[in-house]
């Protein structure tokens, strides 16, 4: 009797100690300890441009855009706009994948392409925000043209990303990621769409998007686009600047030869003034460099055209007008004034 009391003892702390061992808290427990991991999967992206140079990528959902510009990089997902303003160029080019996984986290890869190799630039996507998880630079000392065999897994915060068997493998942490700027810097945004949208279009621009009219008639001037033109124009890259110059210099044409214009001489005069405080500097800083980008010498500027093709029509008109307007404050218009002076009818100079 005494054997079965002790049998009856160990059977009830058995099944205690087995309940206890199988307890909702126990169970909780070891699924926190339980690693989660997440695969992803390559998507398509819809580019435009070149092939390893695109100025905007869409996924087939249009729901993420990915927008490239000289020094910025413009992310709009779900209708919000995120903006990496870091110098993420390449003078080689450069390739963009997309990544998803089946809860809508999104991994966005760009490869920047070296001398020798890979600079990858990764980005963290989900319905919240987007963050920059980091860049890695990936040496390549082969000269074979490997093929990526790409395959993405995020376990927990950690996002390993393995390319193939000769340029290996990196991990990214989540937790170190930088949030990007998701404030709608409008003026970083326009720089970037209004080249995407119009990119084979300089004159499109010009004429259509810088000088507008309200619903009142009053001139609107987007400063933005003539500050981007001002900044991004060079010795070999002028077609922004030379076809704003063309179109100003029509309007004169039209105003004072044809009388065809939708402006008054009031509006021309400022439209001269802003857009001459953006061509002329860049015209003299650049067209003796390259005389065949600007036409030797003998296009892509404006105060020296109406000195010298209707000085007595405008000249003394337009300058009094920019000192009674202490030259709009523009930087550059007054400066621009004494340099269109010196041009004579053999051109610039």
């Amino acid at each position: 009797m005494k054997n079965l009391t002790n049998l009856f003892i160990l059977l009830f702390f058995f099944n205690l100690l087995s309940c206890k061992e199988n307890s909702p808290k126990q169970e909780k427990i070891d699924k926190l300890t339980t690693l989660y991991s997440i695969d992803f999967k390559q998507e398509q992206l819809n580019c435009t441009g070149e092939k390893y140079s695109s100025n905007k990528c869409i996924d087939k959902n249009k729901n993420l855009s990915i927008s490239f510009d000289k020094n910025s990089i413009l992310f709009t997902n779900n209708n919000k706009n995120y903006i990496d303003k870091l110098n993420n160029s390449s003078d080689l080019g450069y390739e963009t994948f997309l990544f998803g996984s089946s809860n809508d986290e999104k991994i966005i890869l760009i490869d920047n392409f070296l001398e020798n190799g890979h600079l990858f630039l990764v980005y963290y996507v989900n319905n919240n925000n987007i963050k920059f998880l980091g860049k890695n630079e990936v040496i390549n000392n082969t000269e074979e043209n490997n093929a990526y065999n790409f395959k993405i897994k995020k376990t927990d915060d950690k996002v390993d990303i393995f390319l193939n068997p000769q340029l290996g493998n990196f991990s990214l942490d989540i937790e170190k990621a930088a949030n990007l700027n998701n404030n709608d810097d409008k003026k970083a945004i326009l720089n970037i769409n209004f080249l995407n949208d119009n990119i084979a279009t300089p004159d499109k621009i010009t004429s259509e998007l810088i000088f507008t009219k309200d619903k009142s008639g009053k001139l609107i001037i987007n400063t933005d686009i003539l500050d981007y033109i001002q900044k991004n124009t060079a010795s070999s890259n002028n077609s922004y600047s030379m076809s704003l110059s063309k179109y100003v210099t029509q309007l004169i044409i039209n105003f004072y030869d044809d009388e065809s214009t939708e402006w008054r001489e009031e509006d021309l005069f400022r439209i001269i003034g802003y857009a001459a405080n953006t061509t002329d500097p860049l015209f003299k800083k650049y067209w003796k460099n390259n005389p065949e980008e600007w036409n030797n010498g003998q296009g892509g500027y404006i105060l020296g055209f109406c000195n010298v093709a209707y000085h007595d029509q405008i000249w003394a008109k337009l300058t009094n007008n920019f000192k009674q307007n202490k030259y709009y404050n523009l930087p550059y218009l007054e400066e621009m004034v004494w340099y269109g002076s010196d041009f004579d009818k053999a051109g610039a100079p």
